[in-house]
This record gives C-alpha cells, structure tokens and sequence, in this order.
C-alpha cells in the first residue's frame, strides 16, 4: 500500500477546554487527518480526573474547525440509548459537513459503574446499540425488539445518506473482532494490547472474518490507537511515559504483573477498574515496580526517530490510520504535536 495513504490523528486531551480547543486547530494546521475525544465520565488517571463530555467538545470543534476528521474513541451503549447516539451521531455529521466518525465500544467500568449505569452483557449490547444505529440514521421509521432495546415506528430526522455514518470498532477481544469485520467501516485497537507481531497477525484474522461475513477484506480501515512520548532528548520521553504508559499496561495487559513475580491482577484491568482515591494510591504504589520494557515494547516512546521507528512497525504491520494519544503534560502537549509533525507526518508525506 502506498504511503500517502497512511493517515495520523490524535487524541485530543480531556481537559482543559483552551487546549483542546488549540490542540485541534494546531493539528488542522499541521496536516493531522483526525482528532477524536475519549468518551469518557473521568480521566484516566490516578492524580487528575477531570473529564469534559467527547459529544459536546465534537461539537464545538466541528465548528472550529474545517478539514479535519473527528471521532469519538469510543463511546459505550450502556451509557446511552442507541437511538440518541445515533441522534447525535447525524448532527455531528450535518454540523462537521459529513467528518464525524462514531467510534463505539463496549464499555468499562469507570463509566458506569460508579454511577449505577447497568453495563451486563456489554457485548450483546453493543451488537445490538450497533444495528439500531445503522438503522436509525438513514431516517426511516425503525421497529424493533431486542434483548435490550425495542423500539416502535422511530425515527431519527433528518438522517444521512446510506453508508454516510461510518462506525469505527475498538475492539480489542475475539468477540468484538468478530463484530467489527461484519459491522464496522474502521477498526481502532489499543497499541499496547496488539504490539507489531500481534497486530499484524490478528489484522489478519479481522480480514478472514470480513471475508466470511460476505465482506471485501479491506473493507474495515485499520486504524491504531498508539500512546506517544516525543521528545528531543529520550529521558525526557522516559520520564512522561513512565506513569501513564505504565498504567495503560495495568489496565490492557493486568499479566504485565507476572513479570514482577506478581499474580495477575484482574482488579486493576479497565473492565473492573474504578478510579477512587483508594484505589488511585494503591495503583500508585504498584506503577512504581514496574520496568519500562514493556513500555517500550508497546508504545512509541523516545526521540522523534525512535518514534518513527515504532510507528513505521506497526505500518508495515498493516496499521493505515495511527492515534496518537500524546502522554505529556499539558503544557507539552503542543511542542510534542509539533515534533511529530515534523517528524513523522511529514516523513510519510515525502515517501508520497
């Protein structure tokens, strides 16, 4: 595939609003090709949870901005009932002009279960969140009755043409792999789950399933969320990757502990996760016994070149749309933009 299609977006952060508002017409700039908001009720973080809601930071920055792609990554359907999200959905893209994405997922447990939201059988539930959507936003009166959703004569209008919507999948199990190569147009895993080797090999299985749903394999876009510390000098890099890489690790790959002569720990996996002060001192006290191989392993982490090698790993694993989610301070944020803009967009840019 040619490298001009190899597209880069970010994640914008969760707070606060200036910056978000900045970093996403600085990436407009800079020849980013997406933005997206975490959908989340709090940040991920043991020291800061201060979160602002994805849908209403869309929808400012599709006014804000003019040629960039925006998303969501993800949004879950338990919070919300498929028919409003695919309300929202439809006026982000009216809004934006047809650049929003709605990335959906299944869930976890530090949006809802602190807030007494029901989250059971989260995967049946986003199948069928997923099929309702896709009915909803061609603006046509919808009957259904379902599991966990019925619904009578709705509809959501004004809709979009056919296929207008496009739904990207965060899939990172067997089961929602499966999902998005029947029901998704995009595919964003976690970096630090799929590091190359196992990127590449279940890309694969991604494309045999879409082959089996009826599908063309390069149907489903394979995109990548990818945690990034950028720096000049590499311990600069080290030292913002260390807490929020290390924590990504905990919360994606819990058998990390194995290598510390630790059992696994389930409770600190996102799933179950809850991020309250008890627990936030106790996630502390176990970041800090962990080494930062596995960081590097699974995150691009280091100077711009060492970066670029990480990144150009997973393209040559087969990723075509890489999400950066910069692990800086808010004060770097926009200096790391720009070193990866100046580094890796503009090194695929060349190969063009």
């Amino acid at each position: 595939m040619k490298a001009q299609s190899i597209k880069h977006g970010f994640k914008v952060p969760f707070y606060p609003l200036d910056l978000i508002y900045d970093s996403a017409l600085f990436a407009e700039e800079k020849g980013f090709d997406s933005a997206w908001s975490a959908d989340h009720m709090v940040g991920i973080s043991t020291k800061n949870r201060q979160c602002f809601s994805a849908w209403e930071i869309m929808s400012a920055l599709a006014v804000k901005t003019n040629r960039i792609q925006l998303g969501t990554s993800v949004s879950d359907p338990c919070r919300l009932h498929p028919a409003i999200i695919a309300q929202m959905a439809v006026t982000l893209n009216h809004i934006s002009k047809n650049r929003f994405s709605l990335g959906m997922g299944a869930g976890e447990a530090q949006n809802n279960a602190p807030y007494g939201i029901d989250c059971s059988h989260p995967v049946k539930r986003l199948e069928e969140s997923i099929e309702i959507i896709r009915e909803l936003v061609r603006g046509e009166e919808v009957t259904h009755k379902g599991r966990f959703f019925n619904l009578r004569n709705a509809i959501v209008s004004p809709g979009l043409p056919t296929d207008a919507l496009k739904i990207w999948m965060g899939a990172n199990s067997k089961k929602t792999l499966e999902m998005t190569a029947r029901l998704a147009d995009g595919w964003l895993p976690i970096a630090c789950i799929f590091p190359p080797d196992s990127y590449r090999a279940t890309l694969q299985v991604m494309k045999t399933e879409a082959t089996r749903a009826g599908r063309d394999p390069d149907s489903v876009e394979p995109g990548l969320f990818l945690h990034v510390a950028i720096a000049k000098r590499k311990e600069d890099a080290d030292r913002m990757a260390e807490h929020i890489g290390k924590l990504q690790l905990v919360g994606w790959v819990p058998e990390i502990f194995k290598e510390i002569g630790e059992s696994s720990r389930d409770d600190f996996h996102f799933k179950n996760l809850i991020f309250d002060d008890l627990t936030s001192r106790r996630l502390d006290e176990v970041l800090q016994k962990l080494p930062m191989d596995p960081v590097y392993e699974r995150m691009a982490v280091g100077t711009p070149e060492q970066c670029l090698e990480k990144i150009d790993s997973f393209v040559k694993a087969g990723a075509r749309h890489i999400v950066a989610s910069f692990m800086c301070p808010p004060d770097k944020l926009l200096e790391s933009m720009r070193l990866y803009e100046h580094t890796i967009i503009s090194y695929y840019k060349s190969k063009s």
